[in-house]
């Protein structure tokens, strides 16, 4: 995903493991269809994941999963 991205592709990514959006920049969150969110990773973490702040901290430290 990194070489996809560097060179100045674009990678999508549909998941529900933090540990697969480490490297996302932006995120698109939908709910039943609709957009519930979009923008900046750790923004839109902080407007829709109650535990944001064990998120961004378990996927700096490198653990997989994203929390531990």
């Amino acid at each position: 995903m990194s070489e996809k991205k560097a060179s100045g592709g674009v990678v999508l990514i549909m998941a529900h493991r933090p540990s697969a959006i480490t490297e996302c920049e932006m995120l698109l969150v939908l709910d039943h269809g609709m957009v519930k969110a979009f923008g900046p990773r750790d923004e839109v973490l902080e407007q829709t994941v109650k535990n944001s702040r064990q998120i961004r901290s378990s996927s700096a430290e490198g653990k997989v999963g994203g929390v531990s």
